[in-house]
């Protein structure tokens, strides 16, 4: 499936075999296709109910426009809404791929959709045969994992999402919408299926770059990761050789104390991962202080045409911080304090009016706890508040006491161009004073994720609650919206976690197994 990139001829031959040993590969277009969304010609249908055929390779049941972006992969794409804001459940799209005769075998499936902040985060993907009733295979997927950059809009990559046993045919590859995925935008772009000739175990893992998918990895950022605790992502690895894959073991080359590297089950190395199969591995980012961390993850494994695989990984550490989360459907909190059930200090979200659920109206940070955050919260009411209440905990990062100053900050929610001038009061603990001040929800761009309320720190006392509340008492605009609220420590000297703690209370942990897709890849 893939070949060695071209090497530099050097003058010592020792040298040269090192750099074929650590070389990596490099896909073969001859084992891979690609089916596209419609022509991306105008001609396109903007929608209507019921099945619509565009090509002989697409079709879409329900609701769909046209989307025409520089970003998405031929020029054009599907989407299910234009602004979002309406339930997607029960419209579709899907893609006919075609193996020909003599091509049978494992393939990997990936799926390419524009980076976008509204993308719908819990849509479904399924596979199906032509001439079989059942489906072959499924997995729930978030479609802001295309993300490579923190824009709210850019370029997208390529996401594996399956990796299955293919004959000779046509086979469907559908996405959909159900009453779990909210009012996002589901957006249908292209999908590529990529198969493997070597006779040897074939590893294949991470995302890939629209325009460089033969050589470039997408590399993996852990943002703003609190001191003190670790926080995951699943890397999946795959197998797609003929071969049981042996991976030996898995490292960073540079900041190697920053990042655990756990296995599926606690297990240990060798890792194997049969032929077609996929293993979930879960790297943790550990911040030791305020630190922007850039390494390289290194895999080493059997695989003879890339005997250490590479991906980029970096993430930054800030000082102790904790998010409150004003969802409707009990989505959790980002190590808050005292936050466990049946705690009487632990924090609160009261709201008046009445609010409703939104998946558009979403902030943009990429939340810590993997599907911790799939929707917001918004009003029409005139008059209407959310209120956070908190308490301060009794220690941070080890030390005693946490009183100090605090920068309160509201997570931004791009793409509102219909939202209001948020009012807002912040009355800290043991004070007689009250805080006020407003911020417009319009038209916020994302990166930065957070703002700053009163655009200055805040001195908070721990002991009581604190209050901070987003209300209106006149509508100026047709919605007021609530989602994240950061509450972030400054720093009063060095800041060192130097014993980090592995708090898997405000990380989401997956226990994974060589199970087949029934687990997101992201």
């Amino acid at each position: 499936m893939k070949h060695l990139y071209n090497l530099l001829l050097v003058g010592v031959f020792v040298c040269c075999v090192q750099s074929l040993v650590l070389a990596q590969q490099k896909l073969d277009p001859a084992n891979y296709s690609t089916v596209d969304n419609t022509p991306n010609s105008p001609s396109t249908p903007t929608g209507g109910p019921g099945t619509t055929t565009i090509s002989p390779e697409y079709n879409e049941i329900g609701l769909w426009w046209t989307g025409a972006s520089g970003s998405a992969w031929g020029g054009g794409m599907r989407q299910t809404s234009q602004l979002g804001g309406e339930p997607i459940a029960g419209r579709s799209a899907s893609w006919t791929v075609n193996v020909p005769p003599g091509k049978s075998g494992v393939y990997l499936i990936y799926n390419y959709v524009l980076q976008a902040a509204n993308n719908a985060s819990n849509v479904y993907y399924t596979l199906k045969y032509e001439f079989s009733n059942k489906i072959q295979d499924s997995i729930r997927h978030d479609l802001r994992r295309s993300a490579i950059t923190f824009a709210s809009v850019g370029l997208g990559s390529w996401v594996p999402l399956m990796i299955d046993s293919l004959s000779v045919g046509n086979y469907y590859i559908t996405v959909g919408a159900d009453s779990l995925s909210g009012s996002a935008i589901m957006r249908a772009d292209a999908v590529r299926i990529m198969r493997s000739t070597v006779t040897h175990a074939d590893l294949e893992f991470g995302r890939r770059t629209r325009d460089g998918f033969d050589s470039v990895r997408v590399g993996e950022v852990w943002t703003d990761a609190p001191l003190g605790t670790v926080t995951f992502k699943q890397i999946p690895l795959f197998n797609l050789g003929s071969q049981p894959l042996q991976v030996t073991n898995i490292y960073a080359t540079t900041s190697y104390s920053r990042w655990i590297i756990q296995l599926p089950d606690n297990g240990s190395f060798p890792l194997v991962i049969q032929p077609g199969a996929k293993v979930n591995v879960s790297i943790g980012f550990r911040p030791f202080e305020e630190e922007n961390i850039v390494d390289t993850l290194v895999i080493v494994s059997n695989d003879s045409l890339e005997l250490e695989s590479r991906i980029p990984i970096s993430g930054n550490g800030i000082n102790y911080n904790f998010i409150l989360n004003a969802s409707l459907t009990n989505e959790p909190h980002y190590n808050a304090p005292f936050d466990n059930l049946g705690n009487p200090d632990r924090p609160q979200i009261i709201q008046t009016g009445a609010w409703s659920p939104s998946g558009t109206g979403i902030s943009a940070f990429p939340y810590p706890i993997a599907g911790g955050n799939l929707q917001g919260t918004f009003t029409f009411d005139a008059v209407a508040s959310t209120e956070y209440r908190f308490k301060l905990p009794d220690s941070v990062n080890g030390q005693p006491g946490s009183s100090g100053n605090y920068f309160i900050e509201h997570g931004a929610i791009p793409f509102t161009s219909n939202s209001d001038i948020a009012q807002v009061t912040i009355i800290p603990a043991f004070s007689t004073d009250t805080i006020r001040t407003s911020y417009n929800q319009s038209g916020l761009i994302t990166p930065p994720f957070f703002y700053a309320l009163a655009n200055k720190p805040i001195h908070l006392n721990q002991g009581d609650w604190t209050s901070v509340k987003f209300y209106r008492t006149v509508a100026l605009n047709a919605v007021l919206r609530a989602d994240l609220l950061r509450i972030r420590k400054i720093p009063t000297g060095a800041t060192i976690a130097a014993t980090p703690q592995l708090n898997f209370g405000n990380v989401s942990i997956i226990p994974a197994g060589c199970q087949r897709n029934a687990e997101d890849s992201g």
